[in-house]
């Protein structure tokens, strides 16, 4: 049996790296000869006796507002979007992708794959996931993970997006100054540099930050795992990432390969490593690109032969 996907997912915006990874996804899939949708996701919550009524006016005022709201796609990657009703995808070959903050099973899928692009309940708090399901990490940085009566694939579904014609080393300046930032997913705590002149990326467009990147001396990222700090690295920045506390570099990131051109860290020492990895950092990402169009083929394999045992034996 030949399956089709359905990836349930936000709008695209190249703010957000969560939309830009599930919408590459699709993309992939489709040049792997494979017939795959973006469905538009929507709010699912948990309701009880103390929050109905918050979540009930909450979906009222999102419903009201949804048909004046475009969801965009990106004509970078093949993505067909599915505007079905909910309920009309329990067939046998179907099978939806749900990134980890979705809670349940909105669409009501019979075959259930989850991306984790994070932990677990990391944003959500809760989890809430079905019987019979498969599971995939983006990176090893993030926790094993198993739920219920569920299966968590030993491979993981990373996929790099390098946006090359943004974030390289032309045209940069020769007298670099000053500080770029993030907070992205992190916070603010306390670092040896002064931000009170630094610029803060977020929010910005790919253009604006790699002018951004091209002119800084220094980026720092309080977000732990951002691909900025690769993006940094790549024009030319010395990219730090600030460290969690009793978190040493090969808990925050146990692939060698993924810490070139980054310092974990504003030790001297790990700064001139990250300087020194540089061009190593260069091949990886074209590297991870290419390698991505065959991670993609061998999850779709992975995914009906687990659906197939699953849904006959």
């Amino acid at each position: 049996m030949s399956y089709k996907f359905i990836i349930f997912s936000p709008s695209y915006s190249e703010n957000n790296g969560g939309a830009v990874t599930l919408h590459h996804l699709c993309d992939l899939i489709n040049k792997a000869g494979y017939e795959c949708y973006l469905y538009p996701g929507f709010d699912n919550h948990e309701i009880n006796i103390l929050n109905y009524k918050k979540v009930l006016i909450n979906f009222f005022k999102k419903l009201i507002r949804q048909p004046f709201r475009r969801f965009k796609t990106s004509k970078r990657f093949n993505t067909p979007v599915l505007k079905e009703f909910p309920g009309k995808f329990n067939a046998d070959e179907l099978v939806v992708i749900y990134p980890e903050i979705v809670f349940g099973n909105p669409l009501g899928a019979k075959n259930v794959v989850r991306w984790l692009l994070h932990n677990p309940g990391f944003f959500t708090k809760k989890i809430y996931y079905g019987l019979n399901e498969i599971y995939f990490k983006y990176t090893n940085q993030y926790d094993n993970f198993t739920y219920l009566n569920s299966h968590t694939s030993k491979n993981n579904l990373f996929i790099f997006t390098y946006l090359k014609d943004y974030y390289n080393d032309h045209n940069c300046s020769s007298d670099r100054l000053g500080v770029a930032y993030c907070i992205r997913k992190g916070s603010l705590t306390s670092i040896p540099f002064e931000l009170a002149e630094a610029t803060l990326i977020d929010g910005m467009k790919h253009a604006e930050i790699s002018k951004v990147f091209k002119n800084s001396k220094y980026f720092i990222s309080f977000d732990r795992h951002t691909a900025y700090s690769r993006f940094a690295a790549l024009c030319g920045c010395i990219s730090i990432v600030v460290p969690e506390e009793g978190v040493d570099e090969h808990v925050w990131q146990p692939d060698i390969e993924k810490r070139y051109g980054i310092s974990y860290g504003f030790d001297s020492i790990r700064i001139e490593q990250a300087l020194s990895t540089v061009s190593e950092l260069k091949r990886v990402v074209l590297k991870e690109e290419n390698d991505s169009k065959m991670v993609v083929k061998n999850f779709i394999v992975e995914v009906q032969n687990f659906f197939f045992k699953r849904n006959n034996f």
